[in-house]
């Protein structure tokens, strides 16, 4: 899996260097709507995200793509290089909370006396990670989203990361 991994990471770097260096030619490149499935879990696609098909081979946000299989990206400007790194706890694959046990701390830790059946789960964008907790701010960034409502009838999103359920936060009363 890791040569898998390994090989796909290096395609695309090597693909965008032959972009690169051929910034005089024109090039047709297409949105492409596709859905993201980590290892069963379907991993939604931020906005800030777009998936790409050129000359018919699909390109993906690396971040995104680097993130839900359990690694970190760097990008160092100096060198022009990307640098991924896994930690010993990794991805959607292979989290540590389950869906329902995400939808329980909502009901105990939050109070919210009905949740959403759709709870999502994904990588958050860069101003949600804003409001990561410190204990897991240098973890992997892939949170469920449990909407539910409260005693005063307030719709609520929780955000609870899938490697610690004890870490989680609100993202969004109305």
């Amino acid at each position: 899996m890791k040569r898998v991994i390994g090989g796909l990471f290096l395609g695309i770097s090597l693909t965008f260097t032959s972009v690169s260096s051929a910034s005089t030619s024109t090039l047709e490149v297409f949105n492409s709507p596709v859905k993201y499935v980590f290892n069963g879990a379907e991993i939604l696609l931020d906005e800030e995200y777009t998936s790409l098909n050129y000359n018919g081979h699909m390109y993906a946000p690396i971040r995104f793509v680097a993130n839900n299989l359990g690694s970190r990206v760097d990008y160092s400007s100096e060198t022009n290089t990307l640098i991924f790194d896994s930690p010993p706890t990794t991805g959607v694959g292979h989290r540590n909370v389950s869906r329902d046990q995400a939808k329980i701390v909502a009901y105990e830790k939050y109070q919210l006396k009905h949740v959403d059946s759709d709870t999502s789960i994904r990588v958050l964008t860069d101003d949600e990670k804003k409001q990561i907790p410190d204990e897991a701010k240098d973890g992997i960034p892939v949170y469920y989203f449990v909407k539910g409502v409260d005693d005063s009838e307030k719709e609520i999103t929780i955000c609870v990361w899938s490697m610690n359920k004890e870490v989680s936060f609100v993202y969004s009363q109305n």
